[in-house]
């Protein structure tokens, strides 16, 4: 980036009504063009008017309060990818951030994403910046989650995963049509096919443990068909903090009976996650 003076220079107080004499307003001029000459001859690749083309901070603004309150367009030390930080700036090292007062939020770029994330610690440098929302071609995903909003995950299978409050409910690999899941924000979608299971017993309830906690206790409607013969509703239910969700026949109090590979429940239900 092209230079200009940093020696400030002294004008003459004027009174008011006095002229100004043409040498000191040639003096500002100076001061004006070399400014403007050092933003416009920036090393660049285009023709912009205004170039800042710089390792770090380049540009920043905010309020004249010093605690925290600067915002900063700039890009990371060393990987070079642009940023807007709000009550933040680059820090030190290559690719973290510095804070000075306020937690920042900081919007980045890179290959076509736009992802959005913070510096948690209000007053530190060298900061990993946390990411909760990332928005490219291949959809929109927040919270740090690997999957996009809306997109599909399949349940792995595992026989342990599928009990009964008394005798047995044998889930085979096979029985498992649908065993899938989305999230959008806080709330999970299940949708869930098991086909001719097997129960021994005279159990009340059907068990599904899920890998992780459901965050209230819901009611959804599913349906039951039990021994091949009696297709009817039921319903399932969650618990708060729990990761297991429950089926029932009918109203929560008819028993299930005892079937070889002749049961089957399916639905979707959807619950709140924390």
């Amino acid at each position: 980036m092209a230079s200009y003076p940093t020696t400030a220079v002294t004008f003459p107080l004027r009174a008011d009504g006095q002229t100004i004499f043409s040498a000191h307003m040639n003096l500002v001029q100076e001061e004006i063009a070399a400014m403007e000459a050092a933003l416009i001859t920036a090393a660049g690749q285009t023709n912009a008017e205004v170039r800042i083309r710089r390792n770090g901070n380049c540009l920043e603004w905010g309020h004249v309060n010093p605690a925290g309150y600067g915002n900063m367009l700039g890009d990371e030390h060393g990987t070079g990818q642009g940023f807007i930080a709000f009550n933040g700036e680059a820090g030190t090292n290559p690719g973290l951030y510095r804070t000075r007062g306020i937690p920042a939020t900081i919007l980045r770029g890179e290959g076509g994403v736009l992802t959005a994330g913070y510096a948690p610690l209000a007053n530190a440098d060298n900061q990993t910046r946390v990411e909760y929302l990332k928005v490219g071609l291949g959809g929109i995903f927040e919270r740090g989650r690997a999957v996009a909003l809306g997109g599909w995950q399949n349940f792995t299978y595992a026989a342990g995963n599928f009990t009964s409050d008394t005798g047995t409910w044998v889930v085979e690999s096979g029985d498992v049509i649908v065993n899938r899941y989305t999230f959008i924000g806080a709330t999970c979608i299940y949708c869930f096919y098991f086909a001719n299971t097997t129960i021994t017993g005279t159990p009340q309830v059907l068990r599904v443990t899920l890998p992780f906690p459901i965050q209230i206790s819901t009611r959804n409607m599913i349906t039951v068909i039990n021994n091949s013969t009696q297709v009817q509703p039921g319903f399932a239910s969650t618990g708060q903090g729990s990761p297991i969700v429950n089926f029932y026949r009918d109203n929560g109090l008819t028993l299930y009976a005892a079937s070889a590979n002749t049961t089957s429940i399916f639905g979707q239900i959807a619950f709140e996650i924390g």
